[in-house]
């Protein structure tokens, strides 16, 4: 156990990302679009045929007399010590950074975030791979943005400039599937924005989309009624087709120019392939959504369209792709600076529709990519709409609708007094075969309160307790998973108090080892309430495949990510709002169960009373009825 005096300038995921080596993030880099890794591990060395048959027969290996022998030849050997691995030099992450506000400007007449912005990009030049990944590096008020290798944040801590950094928020690109209405379901409300003679056609305005699978851009519902496209420019993020726009050093951009000229030119080829993108899926959700938007029986059918294509990698990409890929949230942000930019050279105003997103923070709009969305919009003719997630359905309509999975992603609650617990299942699901996820939770309550936390793995009977202002850092288990526990208090943004749990697998060289499975309680213990509310966040997790080596031979193991819920009878909240941007995946169950303590059995649930179908002491059966 650690104790932290201070209050920190990095984010707890960022510093447990930081205490991993080469290694470990070069394996992290498979799963979190924040992070890249140019590391190369070495070549393994390959066993012995007589090894590999010896494996083959566990029986033989591990019988009786072969494992006395075994133990023999061990006894009495001290154990090697292992080797510090060493910083994780070749390791990059996607960082916000918060600038301490200063009446005083700095160098040469800079704020500080634009004098911190020049020192980074000096710095970062001299990295070759920074500059493969091409990343600018972008202030906006007291806020900057950049992509940097690990071993740098520690000289950001130090920074007197620096408030505080944070690890940019990972994008997910999974679609709800739809399926057919249930019988005896309410017709939906009209869509209809408003009356047609009540409202504008925008045809003074832009329409900018920010969204994955590609757009039709030569789709009647966009034409502009001259043989020609009312795309003014489309940024792909992914593609190497055309140049980069000007102030950014990736993607391509496909100019009105560009796309009216296949249009012109598509008699035998789909304009789509002769200016191809990299993504262009049947039934694109973006050209959907660009459709409701700004189509021809749209909200704006005659607006121009403005649209940024964010390069998500996918399953069934290269793992060498996964890793040396980001796909988070300060994408959005060059993507809104993008828009925005190209709104001001068309001098028209620009309305921006954002539909992806995660779960995690504050939900205060405290986090640095709403408050740099906040500071673009001080400008006036800017409007940003963002998804308010796709979370909601409760239950499951049929034995294989499974779409519940995204609806339950928030428990709150209120400990009433100190020396009363809540506890709160985590249930690591996975696919019964292996959950190689980082799996995270956090835990958001005020100032005033001390809460202290308590973790039990599946099947154990000890308690890991953390206290205020003390955290554990990769703490390896008996189980094979890693923990981190930070319970920190007064949080650098927003002065909350706020917990973060991550369940990190063993991220071997020679394959991972999985989070235990089962369920993992989360105990909440008042230790100083004056207040006592919390709010608890699930980050959502997506499944990928791992590639290992198996005694020499290549095998694919499918590793799906843990999925975090409310099981349904113990449902007791009804916010489903995705923190900024839209939710599509939700990752491990969670439920509130009890409220521990001498109270048991005279208190009546501060979470759940008002859910029961009647006033009743809180029990197991009580929190079956929970509606």
């Amino acid at each position: 156990m650690k104790k932290n005096g201070e209050i920190d300038k990095l984010h707890p995921k960022l510093r447990m990302i930081g205490n991993g080596s080469n290694q470990v993030n070069f394996r992290r880099a498979e799963l979190n679009s924040s992070l890249a890794s140019t590391y190369r591990p070495g070549k393994r060395q390959e066993l012995s045929q007589a090894t590999q048959d010896l494996l083959q027969k566990p029986d033989e290996l591990l019988g009786p007399g072969n494992e006395l022998a075994l133990s023999k030849k061990t006894a009495g050997k001290r154990r090697r010590k292992l080797k510090t691995a060493g910083p994780p030099n070749k390791a990059y992450a996607d960082i916000f950074i918060e600038v301490q506000r200063s009446s005083v400007a700095g160098a040469e007449g800079k704020s500080e975030a634009e004098a911190l912005r020049a020192d980074l990009e000096k710095k970062l030049a001299k990295n070759p791979d920074c500059r493969k990944f091409g990343r600018p590096v972008l202030a906006k008020r007291n806020f900057v943005t950049a992509t940097v290798p690990l071993t740098l944040i520690e000289g950001l801590r130090s920074d007197k400039r620096v408030a505080f950094v944070q690890l940019a928020e990972g994008l997910n690109a999974r679609i709800p599937v739809p399926a057919w209405a249930s019988v005896g379901r309410t017709k939906p409300s009209p869509r209809a924005v408003a009356k047609s003679t009540g409202r504008a056609d925008g045809s003074d305005v832009i329409i900018g989309i920010i969204d994955v699978d590609g757009f039709d851009f030569s789709h009647p519902d966009f034409s502009d009624g001259k043989g020609g496209t009312r795309f003014l420019a489309i940024w792909d993020q992914g593609s190497t087709f055309r140049d980069p726009p000007k102030a950014f050093k990736r993607g391509a951009e496909f100019t009105q120019a560009h796309l009216n000229a296949a249009m012109r030119a598509s008699s035998k080829l789909p304009a789509v392939a002769i200016e191809p993108q990299s993504q262009q899926v049947e039934g694109s959700h973006g050209t959907h959504v660009a459709s409701i938007a700004a189509g021809r029986t749209g909200v704006c059918p005659k607006a121009m369209i403005a649209a940024v294509l964010i390069d998500i990698p996918k399953q069934k990409d290269p793992v060498k792709e996964r890793r040396s890929a980001f796909s988070d949230s300060n994408v959005i942000i060059e993507a809104v600076e993008y828009l925005l930019d190209l709104a001001k050279r068309h001098k028209r105003p620009i309305s921006i529709n954002i539909s992806l997103g995660t779960n995690g923070g504050a939900h205060d709009g405290s986090s640095g990519v709403s408050r740099w969305l906040d500071a673009s919009l001080a400008t006036e003719g800017r409007s940003i709409c963002v998804a308010a997630g796709n979370a909601g359905q409760e239950a499951g309509e049929s034995d294989d609708d499974i779409g519940w999975v995204m609806g339950r992603i928030h428990p709150s609650g209120n400990i009433r007094s100190a020396g009363l617990a809540v506890d709160l299942e985590w249930t690591v699901v996975g696919n019964s075969i292996v959950d190689v996820s980082e799996n995270e939770l956090e835990i958001w309550y005020g100032a005033q309160d001390r809460f202290v936390i308590q973790l039990r793995a599946p099947g154990s009977d000890q308690w890991i307790e953390v206290k205020p202002r003390e955290f554990i850092e990769n703490k390896k288990l008996p189980n094979g998973t890693f923990l981190s526990v930070y319970n920190e208090l007064f949080h650098p943004v927003n002065g909350c108090n706020y917990i973060t749990l991550y369940l990190s697998p063993d991220l071997d060289e020679r394959g991972p080892q999985g989070i235990q499975a089962g369920v993992w309680t989360v105990r909440l213990v008042g230790h100083e309430v004056r207040d006592g509310r919390f709010h608890c966040w699930i980050e959502r997790d997506d499944p990928y495949e791992y590639d290992r080596v198996v005694r020499g031979e290549l095998s694919k193991l499918r590793a799906k990510k843990k999925k975090i819920d409310y099981a349904y009878i113990s449902h007791i909240d009804q916010d489903h709002t995705g923190r900024l941007w839209e939710v599509h995946r939700d990752v491990s169950v969670i439920r509130v169960v009890s409220i521990g303590g001498k109270f048991l059995s005279s208190a009546r649930s501060p979470m759940l009373y008002k859910y029961c179908r009647r006033p009743q002491h809180l029990t197991e059966s009580c929190v079956g009825r929970v509606r």
